[in-house]
């Protein structure tokens, strides 16, 4: 069961849009529930926006990853408030998570809302700008409409593997992006993504706390991973300060609320080092620990599958080199066996907006028409609190 209901065309041979929806789409009995497909849909959208066109730019590359990836967070915590109502179960750590996710940490004050996914993705949008790179990020990989799935304007072509004679990049025949491909930075990009979202596809319990801890995890896990690729290659490489001397993370917060210029190295040492890396490994921990609390053995395949390198569904095993996509479908990957404690009581353009989360529509709107002419260069919380 651990992929229904598979299209293929004339060939034999899925389309790399049907490709995609499967494998975002998880494995098991419950797949077909409302909460199953919530989350499946929040995959697949983030995996058709971080499939964007690599320049080779740290900043650039980073950023419109980072953009849908933000998003989805807050999607995902809307769809757990959303089943847990349904299920009548409550879950204070979780709702807490979200509440940070959604609207930043009570902790920073003022400067709240700067620290919520919604705001940094308004001052990434700021960076496009500063970059001069908006118009490129409101392309993408072609002039094809992006909500039409048509990623690299071949949606009804067969499967392609890797690079395409069109210079668009397949992961085992599914698409992943355009662009300068044969970077270092992008292979790492494309690796990262591609493990996030596979790891996001799992066999669904049906259980809204596990499922949204089961898909968050690895979520918040590829961000961190993002930031360590971004250190990595960006302009101040191999080390961590703003090349001479960083200023200080509450000085750059304080120019950025009084809207002074800030440089784009500051704001993503701010975005990167002052967020990213100093709140998500907390959460990722806290939210291995409830995991645990929930279902024991969700948590330990979870592990178990890190430390193999594999997926949580059979159906394509991409480290193993498998495409058996209708093979040995007959046992589910995993039964949960969950404790009780948890039961306390268009156009391009138009595309982007339409999936902006509250906030970011008028953000880019206003952002897009500072940003014309432009040319395309050549080349969270300090502390996760959580109450039981």
């Amino acid at each position: 069961l651990a992929i229904t209901a598979l299209v293929c065309n004339a060939s034999g041979k899925m389309t790399q849009d049907e490709l995609a929806t499967a494998m975002m789409s998880g494995c098991g009995p419950n797949l077909s529930l409302e909460s199953s497909k919530a989350y499946a849909d929040i995959n697949t959208d983030m995996h058709h926006a971080m499939a964007i066109n690599f320049t080779g730019n740290a900043e650039y590359d980073f950023v419109a990853g980072m953009i849908p990836h933000h998003s989805a967070a807050v999607d995902m915590c809307e769809a757990y408030e959303v089943n847990a109502e349904v299920a009548g179960i409550s879950n204070a750590g979780i709702e807490s998570l979200c509440y940070n996710i959604t609207f930043g940490p009570v902790e920073w004050g003022e400067w709240q809302y700067d620290f919520s996914q919604l705001g940094e993705n308004e001052q990434m949008l700021k960076i496009l700008v500063d970059l001069k790179m908006m118009a490129h990020y409101m392309t993408g990989c072609s002039a094809t409409p992006l909500m039409e799935g048509r990623m690299d304007g071949a949606r009804n072509e067969p499967m392609m593997d890797h690079t395409s004679s069109s210079g668009n990049h397949h992961h085992d025949a599914m698409f992943m992006g355009c662009g300068e491909l044969d970077l270092d930075q992008t292979k790492e990009y494309i690796k990262v993504n591609m493990d996030m979202h596979m790891r996001m596809a799992f066999n669904w319990t049906g259980h809204p706390g596990v499922d949204f801890l089961l898909g968050m995890i690895p979520h918040h896990q590829g961000a961190i991973a993002m930031c360590d690729i971004y250190y990595k290659y960006w302009s101040c490489a191999p080390g961590r300060t703003v090349c001479v001397d960083p200023l200080p993370l509450d000085e750059i917060q304080s120019l950025m609320g009084a809207d002074e210029k800030v440089s784009v190295l500051n704001k993503m040492h701010h975005i990167c080092t002052g967020h990213i890396m100093e709140t998500q490994p907390k959460e990722v921990e806290w939210m291995l620990e409830e995991l645990g609390r929930l279902s024991p053995e969700a948590r330990d395949m979870y592990q178990t599958m890190l430390v193999e390198g594999t997926y949580p569904c059979p159906a394509i095993n991409h480290n193993m080199g498998e495409e058996t996509m209708a093979d040995d479908m007959e046992k589910p990957t995993m039964n949960h066996n969950m404790t009780d404690d948890s039961n306390d009581a268009m156009d391009d353009t138009e595309f982007v907006l339409e999936n902006m989360t509250v906030g970011e529509s008028a953000e880019i709107d206003k952002l897009h028409k500072d940003d014309e002419g432009m040319q395309d260069p050549e080349s969270g919380s300090s502390t996760f609190h959580v109450s039981i």
